[in-house]
């Protein structure tokens, strides 16, 4: 069935990209090493705005993370993507290779409030998945994502 869903997921997220492409929408995908520290926290934040909860629940978290990502830019540039449009990072998709080939896991994916719903995640997470699919024996069907 993860098979089914990956194969399903593939398929939208194909749709999607061809809308994008017919609003003249230009997304890039840059290294996190382009953007300051707290790029990251910044976008968690605001991704997860729609519930102060989340902020209580996981403020330390996304600290972490950025302050891990942005300590060690090799790994962040390899496992890891910012999602741009005109050059504003609006979202960033991270992934965990080290259980790699039997899975990958994706990490943290989030795109700031004001660009939800129109497609920019799906992209993005298109993006790494094509990244992640070009490792070399990886069962295709097993790239997981955490839930938040």
């Amino acid at each position: 069935s993860q098979g089914l869903l990956l194969f399903v997921l593939r398929d939208r997220m194909k749709a999607i990209n061809l809308n994008l492409w017919r609003w003249h929408i230009m997304i890039e995908y840059r290294k996190f090493s382009e953007f300051p520290r707290g790029t990251l926290y910044d976008i968690l934040q605001d991704a997860y705005s729609y519930d102060p909860r989340n902020k209580e629940l996981w403020d330390d978290n996304w600290h972490e993370s950025d302050d891990f990502f942005y300590d060690n830019p090799d790994i962040a540039d390899k496992y890891g993507l910012v999602t741009c449009i005109d050059g504003y990072p609006i979202g960033f998709v991270t992934w965990d290779p080290r259980n790699s080939p039997e899975y990958v896991e994706i990490g943290h994916n989030g795109i700031r409030s004001a660009y939800k719903r129109k497609g920019y995640g799906h992209a993005q997470l298109q993006e790494a998945i094509r990244r992640i699919s070009s490792y070399d024996g990886l069962k295709k069907d097993r790239i997981l994502k955490d839930p938040l």
